[in-house]
């Protein structure tokens, strides 16, 4: 059978399926009772501009710490952002508080009132030159528009979801410095694992699972993928590069977007962006 229709069949048996928390149950989705996340607490949010290894983070934080992760869409949890529990083996502990991964700020503003100064926020960042041609080209898709081989710094500065990448640095900028925690999406890809330790640190969370995940890496990174084949936006390096979508861009083009920002946002590219200044 072709490999293409056999994912597509087994695609869409996931989306009506979904494992319990009992191994060897399986429930419809519909039947979850996933009201138990909406808890009137503080929030731990996992922020980041699509694209830039969220589902990766969302994936080691969710077995290392068994807290449930969860996608906030526009007040409703879907079949594809549930915890990640629910679809395999992962021993979360569904009375622990869920972890929220968030792509856009107006997602937080949906889950009402945040609190930066008592609740935790942990955002990814990306470099610009990577993280804007991809979602350019990703938005041309959509439209069913062919995507620019050589787009220009207007092309992608412009761009309708460019700002919401700011947005992320903005809100962070804002946050109390306690309360939140910056990965560089490079150092995760060329160092997870003391990335990923730098996390648990902060979250005070202690490092029990760490070991075997670190024995079994390969197997947790192929399941973290195996994610990413369900969503609309695959990953195109499969989490082992760092320079993939700037090669669109010309250097002169990637030298201009680089002065757009600072002049722009001068105290954000100072802060946070200087590291990927070409």
């Amino acid at each position: 059978m072709n490999k293409k229709l056999i994912l597509l069949i087994l695609y869409f048996f996931a989306l009506g399926f979904v494992h319990a928390e009992k191994p060897g149950e399986w429930v419809n989705v519909d039947e979850m009772d996933l009201k138990r996340f909406y808890i009137n607490a503080p929030k731990t949010y996992l922020l980041s501009f699509p694209g830039s290894g969220n589902t990766w983070v969302r994936y080691c934080l969710e077995y290392l710490t068994k807290r449930p992760t969860l996608e906030m869409r526009a007040q409703k949890i879907t079949k594809i952002n549930c915890p990640i529990g629910y679809w395999c083996d992962m021993q979360t502990d569904y009375n622990k508080a869920p972890i929220w991964k968030v792509h856009y700020v107006d997602h937080m503003k949906a889950m009402g009132t945040f609190d930066p100064n008592n609740e935790t926020l942990i955002i990814i960042v990306r470099d610009p030159k990577e993280a804007l041609p991809r979602i350019y080209n990703v938005l041309s898709q959509r439209n069913k528009n062919k995507p620019l081989e050589n787009p220009t710094a207007k092309d992608l500065f412009n761009n309708t979801l460019t700002m919401s990448y700011f947005d992320v640095l903005k809100i962070y900028d804002a946050w109390h410095p306690e309360k939140r925690y910056m990965v560089f999406y490079e150092d995760l890809i060329t160092d997870s694992i003391t990335t990923i330790k730098g996390l648990l640190d902060f979250m005070n969370e202690d490092d029990t699972y760490l070991a075997n995940f670190i024995e079994h890496y390969d197997m947790h990174k192929h399941r973290s993928l195996n994610l990413y084949e369900m969503q609309e936006d695959r990953s195109l390096t499969h989490g082992n590069k760092t320079k993939h979508h700037a090669k669109l861009v010309s250097l002169q083009e990637r030298v201009k977007l680089d002065a757009y920002i600072r002049r722009v946002f001068p105290d954000i590219w100072a802060h946070y962006l200087h590291r990927y200044d070409e």
